[in-house]
């Protein structure tokens, strides 16, 4: 089994800076590793789905919004571009996320990735 990878804790926590297709940037802070706000924010969201996510009944819908929502509170902490929202606007983040999944999924896992929140001289940029 491959050793974690030691990750940086003021990366995971202030972020990336990815430049995704479509002339889009934004600033990712990671989503788990220290980041102890996405561990926060997460939980609060999954708190009234508690007995739905117990009987397995909790929607792909209803996740996949759980998930925006977290992403647009705690984990994309800037974000610039053609149609893009003004990060910090939750509702419009998460509404952005939703309208495409595809987007939304490459987001998640660039986010999740490990290996590009390792300390590293100079500004970290990541092409999605």
């Amino acid at each position: 089994m491959d050793k974690p990878i030691a990750g940086d804790p003021y990366l995971e926590q202030k972020g990336i800076r990815v430049e995704y297709p479509g002339d889009i940037f934004m600033v990712l802070a990671r989503a788990g590793g220290t980041n102890a706000a996405f561990l926060a924010v997460l939980a609060a969201e999954v708190k009234p789905y508690k007995l739905a996510i117990s009987a397995d009944r909790l929607t792909e819908g209803t996740t996949a919004r759980i998930l925006a929502v977290t992403y647009a509170r705690a984990i994309i902490k800037n974000l610039t571009g053609p149609g893009c929202p003004k990060a910090g606007d939750v509702p419009a983040v998460t509404e952005w996320l939703l309208a495409d999944s595809e987007r939304f999924d490459d987001i998640r896992a660039l986010a999740e990735k490990g290996e590009h929140y390792v300390d590293q001289a100079g500004e970290q940029i990541v092409y999605g």
